[in-house]
């Protein structure tokens, strides 16, 4: 019952209804997320998606990172979550892996 609640969440989160604000600085978080959990390659992608949008240096995004860095940081070290926000936070940062790893094998010819 609890998978289908987050599957939910998730939904509502990535629906159309979400300002190009929010939208925009969910990348902060998820690439603060990464860098905590010390996964280089996905914050990067993230970090890349964040400077792409302009909006490295910005308060609010910078704010986000750091709130999703030590998320990911008390992850990497305990393997669960405070709370019920971080958890949403990490099941954000698993659907965009999921959505890069998906766009890899698209191009690959298997």
């Amino acid at each position: 019952m609890k998978s289908v609640s987050a599957i939910v969440i998730i939904l509502i989160m990535f629906s159309s209804h979400v300002s190009a604000a929010e939208n925009n600085y969910k990348y902060c978080s998820i690439a603060g997320f990464f860098y905590g959990k010390n996964d280089d390659f996905m914050g990067g992608l993230a970090s890349f998606i964040v400077n792409k949008k302009k909006l490295l240096g910005d308060s609010v995004c910078s704010a986000a990172w750091q709130s999703a860095f030590k998320v990911g940081k008390y992850f990497s070290k305990n393997g669960q979550y405070k709370n019920e926000n971080d958890k949403l936070l990490g099941l954000q940062a698993g659907y965009f892996s999921d959505e890069v790893y998906e766009s890899i094998i698209k191009n690959m010819k298997l």
